[in-house]
C-alpha cells in the first residue's frame, strides 16, 4: 500500500524569530521532502486562518484531536 497523505506537526516561532521568513522555509522544505518520498498532499491542522493559505493551502474541512479539540485541516497537493 502507497500513502499519498504526510502532515505537517507543530510548526511555531517564538515571537523574537518571526518576521525573517523561517516558516516559510520550513513549509516549503516540507514540501518537497513530501513530495520526494511520493505523497501527493501535504496536510495539517491549525487554528490560524489566512497564513496557511498564503503558502498555497487549502482548507479542507474540521478535524477532531483525541482530547475532543476541533481543528482546522489545510491541505496542499504537491
Amino acid at each position: 500500500m502507497i500513502l499519498s497523505v504526510e502532515w505537517l506537526y507543530a510548526l511555531f516561532f517564538n515571537e523574537d524569530h518571526r518576521g525573517n521568513n523561517y516558516s516559510e522555509l520550513l513549509i516549503n522544505k516540507a514540501k518537497e521532502d513530501t513530495k520526494d518520498s511520493g505523497f501527493k498532499y501535504l496536510n495539517l491542522c491549525t487554528d490560524h486562518i489566512g497564513f496557511y493559505e498564503q503558502n498555497g493551502f487549502k482548507y479542507i474541512g474540521q478535524g477532531y484531536h483525541p482530547w475532543e479539540e476541533e481543528s482546522r485541516i489545510y491541505q496542499i497537493e504537491l
